[in-house]
C-alpha cells in the first residue's frame, strides 16, 4: 500500500513493526503528523520528512540511497533504520565529506530530536547531519561508511555507541558537536578514503 501526504494532524497508527508494514516512499508535506507503530520498507527514501512530525516505534527498513530524509522538524523515539542500500558509484568522498545519502540525513532545513533507537547496516554514511540533531540513546552498527558525518549545523550527541563504521565513527567536516557518554569502537578500513579513527 502506498500512503502519500496525510491530511494536517492525522495519526497514521500502526499495531506495531512487526505486524503493519507500509510500502515506502513515505512523503510527509503537512504538519503535525504522527507516525506510530508501523515499519516501511522500501523507497528513495523510505520517509521523507518535509513538515513538522513525529514518530514512535517506526522502522525503516531497505530504503534505497537515504532512509529517511528530513527538511523540517521531527520528533523521533525508537526509531530505527535498517539495511538502507547504495550503489556502489554513488558511495564517494568530495573532500573530506561524504557523498549525499545517508540512514538518516538531517538536511539544513531539518532539525531532528531522537530519542532511541538504532541505525544498522547502512551502505554507506549512517547519519549525516547539516542542520541541527539532538541525538540522544541512539546505536549505530556495522555501516558500509561513516558512522555520524557532521557536515554543517549543530549536533548533540548523548548516549551514542557506534560499532563498526568504515573510515570513522564520528567525522566532523564543519559545524558544532558537542557528545556526552560516547562509545565508538572497532572502525574498519575502507578503499574508499584513507581514513581510519573513532573521531576524526
Amino acid at each position: 500500500t502506498e500512503v502519500t501526504a496525510p491530511p494536517r494532524g492525522v495519526i497514521l497508527q500502526g499495531s506495531g513493526p512487526d505486524v503493519t508494514r507500509i510500502q515506502g516512499p513515505l512523503l510527509v508535506e503537512v504538519p503535525e503528523t504522527m507516525i506510530a507503530e508501523l515499519s516501511i520498507h522500501g523507497g528513495s527514501p523510505g520517509l521523507h520528512i518535509k513538515a513538522s512530525t513525529t514518530v514512535e516505534q517506526v522502522s525503516i527498513e531497505n530504503a534505497h540511497g537515504t532512509g529517511v530524509r528530513i527538511t523540517a522538524d521531527l520528533v523521533a523515539n525508537n526509531l530505527s533504520v535498517v539495511g538502507t542500500k547504495m550503489d556502489d558509484n554513488e558511495r564517494r568522498f568530495e573532500g573530506v565529506t561524504p557523498s549525499d545519502g545517508a540512514g538518516v540525513w538531517v538536511e539544513k532545513s531539518g532539525r531532528i530530536t531522537w530519542d532511541s533507537g538504532l541505525v544498522i547496516d547502512s551502505a554507506w554514511t549512517s547519519i549525516r547531519v547539516e542542520g541541527y540533531g539532538r541525538i540522544d540513546g541512539v546505536r549505530i552498527q556495522d555501516g558500509g561508511g561513516v558512522g555520524i558525518a557532521v557536515v554543517a549545523g549543530e549536533v548533540v550527541l548523548t548516549k551514542l555507541a557506534v560499532q563498526r563504521a568504515s573510515g570513522a565513527g564520528v567525522l566532523v567536516a564543519e559545524g558544532s558537536f558537542t557528545a556526552t557518554d560516547m562509545s565508538v569502537g572497532d572502525i574498519l578500513e575502507t578503499d574508499i578514503v584513507a581514513l581510519r579513527a573513532g573521531v576524526a
